[in-house]
């Protein structure tokens, strides 16, 4: 048997119709009410709390932010990041498309802070070598972003 006629067989199962007769109805099944429809309706979950309480951290779920990971790509953890961490100022990868506003909103979203300024720059992709062949890496977009002094984002304790 070829691969073509099991095809054939395959499809003509797949769209063979079935033959259903129709229910016989009778005068007395017309006129009755319709019935109420036997599935459940599933109960909506309780709303989550809109400030989280002492000793839980602000930070969402990816499913809770929309685009704002594609925005934000990770954060940067070196000595001067860790400097400016504690002038409530840090420092994130971002989308290379990203504006100033878009990454004001996604670090809203994400850590729940207010975003007093944010600055970015565009860092230049290093040159690299292997052996005789040489290339460079691609250039990314690193933004600071400042927050109110009484906020913080916890991400950068203990480092």
């Amino acid at each position: 048997m070829g691969i073509l006629e099991r095809l054939s067989g395959i499809l003509k199962k797949f769209f063979q119709k079935k033959k259903v007769s129709p229910p016989s109805k009778t005068v007395q099944e017309t006129s009755v009410v319709p019935e109420e429809p036997t599935q459940k309706v599933d109960q909506k979950e309780p709303l989550a709390r809109p400030f989280p309480e002492e000793g839980e951290t602000t930070v969402r779920k990816k499913d809770d932010t929309g685009d704002a990971y594609r925005i934000l790509l990770k954060p940067i953890i070196s000595e001067k990041s860790s400097v400016l961490a504690s002038k409530h100022q840090y420092v994130f990868v971002v989308n290379r498309q990203a504006g100033k506003i878009e990454i004001r909103k996604a670090i809203r979203k994400v850590y729940d802070v207010d975003v007093l300024h944010v600055t970015t720059m565009m860092m230049p992709g290093k040159p690299k070598r292997y052996g005789r062949i040489t290339g460079r890496r691609r250039s990314w977009k690193k933004a600071i972003v400042t927050i109110r002094p009484d906020q913080k984002i916890e991400l950068y304790e203990g480092v």
